[in-house]
């Protein structure tokens, strides 16, 4: 093979490879910001879930760095749920943080109404909290 043919097989070869390797990229993005939002989801319904069950007031607070379900009692605090937070994954979060407190009875009290914004490369998701504190997808 001479220089020349050499030259243009790894050209092709590049020319080829650009595109597979943007479109896996695009997918590891997809990915990581759906895993991230199902964890914002589940912590608001941890939470509520919590409330319920123990009878007590439950809070969720979404941070950058962390999230964590608290159960609320008088001479106790229990954590919950603690994991991660989006900035573990690469995933940005707007707002920064949140917290929502959700009475006995399941329901947010004060105001809860709050939309993450979840976002990694060109894959945007959101997660959309009710006054009320049902919590969706979107």
């Amino acid at each position: 093979m001479t220089l020349t043919e050499i030259m243009l097989a790894t050209t092709l070869a590049a020319g080829l490879a650009v595109p597979a390797i943007l479109a896996a990229s695009a997918g590891a993005d997809r990915a990581r910001v759906t895993t991230v939002q199902a964890a914002v989801l589940e912590a608001y319904r941890t939470a509520q879930a919590a409330a319920r069950a123990q009878g007590r007031p439950a809070t969720v607070e979404i941070a950058l760095d962390s999230i964590v379900v608290r159960s609320l009692g008088t001479a106790d605090t229990v954590v919950v749920l603690r994991q991660p937070g989006p900035a573990a994954a690469g995933v940005s979060l707007t707002p920064a943080g949140h917290v929502a407190t959700f009475g006995p009875n399941g329901l947010a009290t004060g105001a809860a109404n709050v939309t993450h914004r979840l976002a990694r490369g060109a894959t945007v998701r959101q997660v959309v909290v009710s006054r009320l504190g049902r919590a969706r997808t979107s």
